[in-house]
């Protein structure tokens, strides 16, 4: 079989089984770690060792211990349902049976990473009052009155900031407080985190349930106060800090909190391997913009030679798209994707006007696309691409396509590419198939075959071409793919020779939740 087709043997993890099990190991642990995870991931495999030896073993000898406990999502798939597992692998931190809020699972993507996230979620991330006293010997203290910036400029913090912002929340909603931490983390840390549960201490503050206020001693004005229905989302709370100068515009420093902010509100996303210095003039300019309540968006740096590449690949920003620049500005609208002209120099009404015009539509999307497709005669593989996908496959109704997505520096990936060599092959004798590969690293998907999985093998029948048959099957030989494509073609394989393989083992699926491979 397939590297990795077993279980790996681990000391110091907690192979959960099933849901039950599942259940009574996190039941009474105040803090767990749950690597999900499955057999075939080539990404899982990287992990096996480093979460033993790294996170696992030092975890549980710290005091209290902290448990590691790891699911298949093919054994198990009714907990990849009941998580939306949809990258594989996922870590996922749990406070007493309960999956911590979306803030605390934003973890690193490599096994130091992850254990320095998990000693992060053992300190408090914010301070509780419970006292009328307690809060007033934390607002009344004296603070420097010189402002931290002029106001509504966004130019630049001392470093004693936190020391003269007060942040105080009156929440004692989980998600609302998992929001409040993950807008502190995107906007660097630059103000002091209070959050007072009891609403007789709140009042000494005239803090009202789920409002946010903020004590701003350095420019000697009333407190500002978020009401509730500002203070439920993480971005609105961090647009809220920058536009009063609480805080400097944010930075996007893992991919997940990039797709996190970016379904709340647009994205103008500034791209640049040089962080950009909050003197720089772009800075002031893409904060004011964060802060238009006309424009309502999100804006945020972007390394993309670090965590941020794969947004960067997303947006269809990399080191070779530059051209002679050294910074690229995108922006996102739900799934759409815009592109800055870089011809055009990066001023307030420039970026305004490009912001708009994405918003309403009015400048064409960007798609990436390798060029044109390489459609190849029966017996070989053919090489689709975004350009062509519209002709080469949902507009031609006289052949079905077997479609291999997948992405080249993907081992799995590599794996697969030769068994669709030879499934091509095979379907040579057999007219009305187009057997093809589509690489999603450099093409954008068409409507209804998005799928974020590395590798997914698509069958999408001549009368249905709108909606593809994504297979979900654990083996991937020849004949499990030649099984699949018999169950689904629109023409007859009989002249192909019966497979070996049972047609349980090629329909079993792993979950009903697409799973994709973390790259």
């Amino acid at each position: 079989g397939r590297r990795g087709s077993q279980h790996p043997s681990w000391k110091n993890v907690i192979a959960v089984r099933s849901v039950e099990e599942f259940t009574t190991t996190l039941r009474n642990e105040p803090l767990a770690l749950v690597f999900f995870y499955t057999p075939w991931s080539d990404s899982s495999h990287r992990f096996y060792k480093s979460l033993e030896e790294t996170v696992a073993g030092p975890l549980k000898a710290m005091r209290p211990s902290i448990p590691v406990a790891a699911v298949d999502v093919n054994e198990v798939p009714d907990l990849g349902r009941e998580y939306r597992i949809q990258t594989l692998p996922t870590f996922a931190a749990f406070r007493h049976g309960t999956i911590a809020s979306a803030a605390e699972n934003q973890f690193p993507r490599h096994a130091d990473g992850v254990m320095k996230h998990m000693r992060r979620l053992l300190e408090p991330a914010f301070e509780r009052v419970d006292t009328v006293e307690h809060l007033h010997r934390i607002v009344n203290a004296t603070w420097p009155h010189q402002p931290i910036v002029a106001p509504r400029e966004k130019s630049r913090h001392p470093d004693d900031a936190t020391e003269r912002t007060v942040v105080v929340g009156h929440i004692d909603d989980p998600a609302q407080l998992g929001e409040f931490e993950g807008a502190a983390r995107f906007v660097g840390g630059y103000f002091r985190m209070i959050v007072v549960p009891d609403s007789s201490v709140a009042r000494a503050v005239n803090a009202k349930m789920g409002t946010i206020v903020v004590y701003r001693r350095w420019c000697e004005e009333e407190p500002l106060v978020l009401p509730a229905s500002e203070s439920k989302s993480m971005i609105n709370i961090a647009r809220h800090l920058v536009y009063h100068g609480v805080a400097p515009m944010g930075e996007f420093t893992e991919d997940t909190r990039f797709i996190y902010a970016q379904r709340h509100k647009p994205l103008l996303a500034y791209f640049s391997p040089a962080r950009l210095p909050a003197a720089d003039p772009l800075f002031s300019t893409l904060s004011a913009l964060m802060c238009d309540e006309a424009l309502n968006i999100t804006a945020a740096q972007v390394n993309p030679n670090l965590a941020g590449r794969t947004v960067a690949r997303f947006l269809g920003f990399d080191a070779s798209s530059y051209g002679h620049q050294s910074w690229s500005i995108g922006l996102l609208v739900g799934r759409k994707k815009y592109r800055f002209d870089n011809t055009l120099p990066p001023t307030a009404d420039n970026l305004r006007k490009f912001v708009m015009d994405g918003v309403t539509g009015v400048i064409p999307e960007y798609h990436r696309s390798e060029g044109r497709s390489v459609v190849r005669p029966p017996g070989e593989v053919s090489d689709l691409t975004y350009q062509d996908f519209q002709s080469d496959v949902l507009d031609d109704s006289t052949r079905d396509a077997l479609i291999l997505v997948y992405h080249p520096n993907n081992r799995a990936c590599r794996e697969l590419l030769p068994i669709i060599d030879d499934v091509a092959t095979k379907l040579q004798g057999v007219s009305g198939i187009l057997v093809a590969r589509f690489n999603a690293q450099d093409n954008d998907y068409h409507d209804g075959y998005a799928t974020p999985g590395y590798p997914s093998i698509l069958y999408a029948r001549r009368d249905k071409k709108a909606t593809p048959v994504r297979y979900t099957g654990v083996g991937r030989s020849t004949e499990n793919v030649l099984e699949f494509v018999a169950e689904n073609a629109a023409v007859s394989l009989s002249s192909l020779a019966p497979s070996n393989q049972t047609p349980s083992a090629n329909r079993k699926s792993v979950s009903d939740t697409p799973i994709s491979e973390d790259l």
